[in-house]
């Protein structure tokens, strides 16, 4: 997986690590392995630093870091065959690291999954599972970069439902690609008609 923790918060996370691996095993982490450790230590790091270190620091919802939108689609990329079912306690794991509990076989888990990609680089995402709060997520954009984040209504354009994932461009049919979870009932990449397309987000730049 891909974290973002700027250079100066970096003497922090090895101490933190340490402390909370040893605090897992505690928990009861026993059949994890030490690189699942490791991943879930750097997860931990990185929300900490998110909230609680300055935004020019570690980045945040409202800040852009360089590199940031291609993390969310290197480690989004990782994911990519993932089943609810197959794969499903792998994918709920993922998830809770983000704070968000639930049953990827029986709730739709698009919005959770971006949060938890968003989580895993350092980035507060907005904690629900509601695809469109993520067009409270962010600022606007009319010219998305990959890596942006798009929302998709589903239902109808009026209704409370919605699709969210990461952009990744667009086909030769015009088509918007989505890398996300939930597609298929697995993470994927798959075209979209740009007619579905509430709206775009990307992190915003803030001058220092």
């Amino acid at each position: 997986m891909n974290y973002t923790l700027r250079p100066v918060a970096d003497w922090t996370a090895g101490i933190l690590v340490c402390a909370f691996i040893g605090g897992n095993f505690a928990q009861g982490y026993y059949s994890a392995t030490a690189d699942e450790l490791a991943d879930m230590a750097r997860a931990k790091v990185a929300g900490i630093a998110a909230s609680v270190l300055p935004s020019w620091m570690v980045g945040g919802a409202d800040t852009y870091t360089s590199g940031t939108q291609s993390g969310f689609l290197n480690t989004a990329s990782q994911w990519i065959g993932k089943d609810e079912d197959a794969d499903r306690k792998e994918l709920a794991a993922f998830i809770q690291r983000a704070g968000i509990t639930i049953n990827p076989g029986n709730t739709a888990w698009c919005a959770a999954f971006v949060n938890a990609v968003l989580y895993a680089n350092g980035i507060k995402g907005t904690g629900e599972v509601n695809a469109r709060s993520f067009l409270q997520w962010g600022t606007a954009t009319n010219k998305p970069q990959p890596g942006d984040v798009v929302v998709l209504w589903r239902g109808s354009r009026e209704s409370w439902q919605g699709h969210v994932g990461f952009f990744k461009g667009f086909d030769s049919n015009g088509n918007v690609l989505v890398l996300g979870g939930n597609q298929d009932d697995k993470v994927s990449m798959e075209p979209y008609s740009p007619d579905r397309v509430l709206g775009f987000r990307t992190n915003k730049r803030v001058g220092v």
